[in-house]
């Protein structure tokens, strides 16, 4: 199928999507901004599967990509383990999206343990996503280890 007689025309970016949230989207749009701190990034979010993060990847791109959206950064931070880890960088590899994974970590896990990254971060980089001129590439998102739940 090619594209003769057709318009073809660049997709949109979105430099700020938590794709792993898709899962609870629309979950609580009564929250305020604190309520959504505490609920999903502080309970909910910490509490889901491998398997449900993934879902959740799956369906943001698709979301997205209807939406026109072709490219987008992954503002993931939720990373507590390479299970988890893995099963975002693999359903975000699976979508067809261009993506920047920009690896971040959970609100209880700064919390624990401070904001440095754990060495697992070092094991994405080379074996998962290495090649900077690939569909997903990696970045880093990072955040202020006092900060009470807050964005990055």
């Amino acid at each position: 199928m090619g594209a003769t007689g057709c318009i073809v025309v660049p997709g949109f970016v979105d430099t700020h999507r938590h794709m792993w949230q898709g899962v609870v989207r629309g979950y609580a749009p009564q929250d305020t901004l604190e309520d959504y701190f505490s609920r999903v990034l502080l309970r909910i979010g910490p509490e889901l599967s491998p398997e449900e993060l993934a879902i959740g990847e799956a369906l943001s791109a698709r979301a997205a990509l209807d939406a026109g959206i072709t490219t987008v950064q992954d503002t993931s931070d939720i990373h507590e383990s390479p299970e988890r880890t893995d099963a975002i960088v693999a359903a975000l590899r699976e979508s067809g999206l261009r993506a920047v994974f920009a690896y971040g970590l959970s609100r209880p896990y700064v919390s624990r343990w401070g904001s440095a990254f754990p060495d697992d971060v070092r094991r994405v980089r080379a074996e998962l996503l290495p090649d900077d001129d690939a569909l997903v590439t990696m970045a880093l998102e990072t955040q202020k280890g006092g900060r009470r739940g807050g964005a990055a």
